[in-house]
């Protein structure tokens, strides 16, 4: 079983790697990755963490995507409001407050996967991820 510079397995330093990242976002993350990239040596151990990050910034970005539409909803409302007093859409906030926590829920999950597969020192592949880290990892 190979070993970090710090002396813990790498697959458990992988797995750590996604834990942090569900829940203890963006700078353990990075602080952890930028000790990834310049002290270990393990390819696989050097791809995972900057997969992890690009899965935080990738459900980051949803997140504020379908956090935009119900505010772009909501001037078009108000714009319209202006000429018809009694014009509303109630339900629109909440299906997107349910659509938020699904995307919240896929994070968790994928996370979880993904840390638990690391433990065995294997991936989840996602090939559109996977061939971007693979031509930037170079």
């Amino acid at each position: 079983m190979q070993k970090t510079k710090l002396g813990i397995s790498v697959g458990l330093f992988g797995a750590a790697l996604y834990f942090v990242g569900l829940f203890g976002g963006y700078i353990a993350l990075i602080l952890l990755t930028g000790y990834v990239l310049l002290c270990e040596e393990d390819e696989w151990l050097r791809k995972t963490s900057v997969k992890a990050v690009i899965l935080l910034a990738a459900f980051s970005l949803i997140t504020v995507i379908i956090g935009f539409i119900p505010d772009t909803l909501d001037i078009i409302t108000s714009s319209v409001r202006t000429v018809f007093s009694s014009f509303s859409i109630p339900f629109i906030p909440a299906i997107f407050s349910i659509i938020l926590k699904m995307v919240s829920m896929i994070k968790s999950i994928a996370f979880i996967i993904f840390g638990l597969m690391a433990l065995k020192k294997s991936d989840v592949k996602i090939s559109y991820l996977d061939n971007f880290v693979d031509k930037y990892m170079q």
